[in-house]
């Protein structure tokens, strides 16, 4: 009986220490899943990154072109030579130190990280579908470091717009010191049981952007970034109408198509009318300059929700539950369409 017992034992001994190696791994197909589902949300997010970046590092463009068509209106040839010549001037030289340049400065810097992070977690949640497929530990290890180190990056730009006592603490990596204490297990357990490491990981980082998005959207979107792009862009357009390098009826023919398809403006209106028509114009951009301004916030809340939802299947993925990955594609295709409209396409 006694050795009986001491057999039953040592059998159980081991169904645990099997359930403890594969028990303890995720499902295959489901780390798969998410991992392309992850790839497509931080995607969109680069994609949206990048088109901000190269927006705000258009700005000093806008203000020398500006500038340059203000000079137009002067009607004195000396002083609208003197003009020009400080317009040239200013362009030879480096940005002023204005606080406008600043925070020009500062976002674009912070966007250009926030673009960097997201292509890092892209590729990190590649590594994933390649560890569920192969045996890719040190294709995923490596990618795990490059996503942690970028986001960090992201979140300290972050931090610094923040309020006071704000600043996001940095996060590491856990994967390359789990993968080492994983050993003596069968292939396909170890898999597992790196999956489940990288899943936390990937995690973690996922929360972090997250944390570093939402202070960019509160502090940049809404603010900073949308305000300065709103008025330079009406200041812009307002100088190529005054300088007589546009007609304002090019700005008024979206909005007559939209009323009337096919309709046409006169080539030539009435001179008497061309005060209105000049206020008209300035108007209807003004007022897309707004829905694009909507667009932007609402291409930031797609994204935040994308990895928001994108963080929730991991606590499911860990949790051995079933996957519902429609609303970070449907998020990620969301800020795909929002960028596409902006960009005209």
């Amino acid at each position: 009986m006694e050795a009986f017992m001491k057999k039953r034992l040592l059998l159980l001994a081991s169904m645990g220490a099997w359930c403890l190696a594969g028990c303890a791994g995720i499902d295959r197909d489901s780390a798969k899943a998410l991992g392309n589902a992850g790839f497509t949300a931080a995607q969109a997010v680069q994609q949206q990154s990048d088109a901000a970046s190269k927006t705000l590092s258009s700005l000093p463009e806008w203000w020398g072109v500006r500038d340059a068509l203000v000079c137009a209106n002067i009607k004195a040839p000396d002083i609208m030579k003197a003009c020009l010549d400080n317009v040239r001037k200013q362009a030879t030289q480096a940005q002023p130190d204005t606080a406008l340049g600043q925070d020009q400065n500062r976002l674009v810097e912070l966007m250009a990280k926030r673009a960097k992070a997201a292509g890092a977690l892209r590729d990190a949640y590649q590594s994933f579908v390649n560890l569920a497929s192969y045996d890719a530990g040190a294709e995923a290890e490596s990618a795990l470091k490059a996503a942690f180190g970028a986001i960090n990056d992201f979140s300290a730009a972050a931090s610094a717009i923040s309020p006071a006592g704000a600043a996001l603490p940095a996060i590491a990596s856990g994967f390359a010191s789990k993968a080492s204490t994983i050993g003596g297990f069968l292939a396909a357990e170890r898999q597992q049981r790196l999956m489940l490491d990288a899943s936390q990981d990937l995690h973690r980082a996922t929360d972090a952007f997250i944390a570093a998005l939402s202070v960019e959207r509160d502090k940049a979107a809404s603010e900073s970034l949308l305000a300065t792009l709103r008025t330079e862009q009406d200041t812009v357009y307002s100088a190529f109408v005054q300088s007589g390098l546009i007609s304002p009826k090019d700005a008024l023919t979206p909005l007559l198509h939209e009323i009337a398809p096919g309709a046409q403006i006169v080539s030539l209106p009435p001179g008497a009318n061309l005060d209105a028509i000049n206020t008209a114009s300035v108007i209807s951009l003004h007022e897309r300059s707004k829905r694009q301004q909507k667009a932007v916030v609402a291409a930031y809340d797609a994204a935040l929700a994308a990895l928001k939802a994108l963080s929730a299947q991991h606590a499911r993925l860990e949790a051995r539950e079933p996957l519902d990955l429609a609303t970070i594609l449907g998020e990620a295709r969301n800020v795909k369409a929002i960028l596409a409209d902006l960009q005209g396409k």
